[in-house]
């Protein structure tokens, strides 16, 4: 959630200071003004910036004495970096760093010490096209989005009925999700700076064929002209109800990547995605197991899902072949062990929590093994044993 603070302000030295309260959303708070040696801010931070832009704010403090003072850098973000001799905070924020970052600066005297806290709001510059995500993908949009209870619906390239259908089924789905997850919380939704609904770009005519989560919204491609057609209305329900999921993540943890496994991240979108709609049958039979393990026998890493930790984990042939669809079917396999009475015996309701345990700074790794027992190294290391035992009913 979006942090909001009262400022403190010294306007005179002496015995008399004026608290003054500042109305901007990334309010700035300067604590612990020293009255007996009158150390006390000088300078206004910047706090709101476009990403790709610079990032300048010169720190500036005073004592009563002109004392040389110690410039710290508390807590800063990693775009940032501090100068101690000039003492300037600079950096430049990139994609990666849109939404809201904290930062406390420490000045200190030989007997004082006082702290400015304030949120940088890092925000999206589209350079004048008409629709924006979180995403590269700057496409623009006709300018007549279709707008859901859930969603916002933009194309260049998709009829009105199309945004309409695409509308409806992802509000559905968004419900489904919502539903699963037992959810009703919506203020505990952290949108990008300007978003108020999920926003869905309906990719028609653009080279790339994609279909890809953001924090925000998501791309879905869809190249056939009716919707109807039952294979591709199959391949539009699926597929929003996947990307759904993801930006459901996201909504809770208030980013896009904060350190989730891509092995736990796609499990949990294609399970309940629910592939079958697809055409696609999942992995439900020990038959079906051992036959993937003997295929992947000589791949590096032998097919073991858990070791995909991220998208550089997948066995370079694999990403050669253009083949990492097909181990999705072994991450919805884990995450379904992991939510099965017969397996970990844990729910959806215990993968909301673990949301919210990254969302509030908790390692992956760590929330994992409170959530289900075991750890992921351990996951890792049993997890044919495991599944043998599971898919045989042992």
């Amino acid at each position: 959630m979006r942090d909001f603070y009262r400022a403190l302000s010294s306007f005179c030295i002496g015995l008399l200071f004026i608290l003054s309260c500042c109305e901007d959303e990334s309010a700035i708070r300067d604590t612990n003004i020293d009255i007996k040696t009158g150390l006390r801010f000088i300078s206004s931070p910047v706090v709101k910036i476009n990403v790709n832009q610079e990032y300048n704010y010169m720190v500036r403090a005073r004592d009563n004495s002109g004392n040389d003072l110690i410039y710290v850098a508390e807590q800063i973000p990693s775009w940032l970096s501090f100068n101690d001799s000039s003492h300037a905070l600079s950096g430049r924020p990139t994609v990666n760093h849109v939404g809201y970052h904290h930062v406390i600066m420490r000045v200190s005297n030989q007997t004082a010490s006082i702290t400015q806290s304030f949120t940088i709001t890092v925000n999206l510059n589209t350079d004048g096209q008409a629709w924006s995500v979180y995403t590269p993908f700057k496409w623009s949009h006709d300018g007549m989005p279709y707008y859901s209870d859930h969603c916002i619906i933009y194309s260049d390239g998709a009829s009105d009925e199309l945004k309409t259908e695409v509308g409806i089924i992802a509000d559905e789905n968004f419900s489904e999700i919502l539903q699963a997850f037992n959810f009703s919380n919506f203020s505990d939704f952290i949108y990008p700076p300007g978003y108020e609904k999920i926003e869905i770009y309906i990719n028609r005519f653009h080279d790339e064929s994609i279909n890809w989560a953001y924090w925000g919204g998501f791309i879905i491609t869809i190249r056939p002209s009716d919707i109807h057609e039952t294979r591709y209305y199959n391949y539009v329900d699926y597929t929003s109800k996947h990307e759904l999921m993801h930006v459901f993540e996201f909504l809770i943890e208030g980013h896009y990547d904060l350190g989730t496994d891509t092995w736990f991240r796609e499990g949990i979108a294609v399970h309940i995605g629910d592939i079958s709609i697809a055409g696609v049958n999942e992995i439900d039979s020990s038959a079906e197991l051992e036959s993937w393990i003997e295929q992947y026998r000589d791949i590096p890493g032998e097919g073991n899902p858990i070791k995909i930790k991220q998208w550089e984990d997948f066995p370079q042939i694999i990403r050669d072949q253009n083949q990492t669809g097909r181990y999705y079917l072994m991450f919805s396999l884990a995450v379904e062990y992991l939510i099965d009475q017969k397996g970990a015996g844990k729910s959806y309701h215990d993968l909301l929590n673990l949301f919210y345990e990254i969302r509030n700074g908790i390692e992956f790794q760590e929330t994992f093994q409170q959530t289900f027992g075991f750890s992921t190294e351990e996951y890792e290391t049993e997890f044919y044993e495991r599944m043998r035992k599971y898919l045989s009913g042992n």
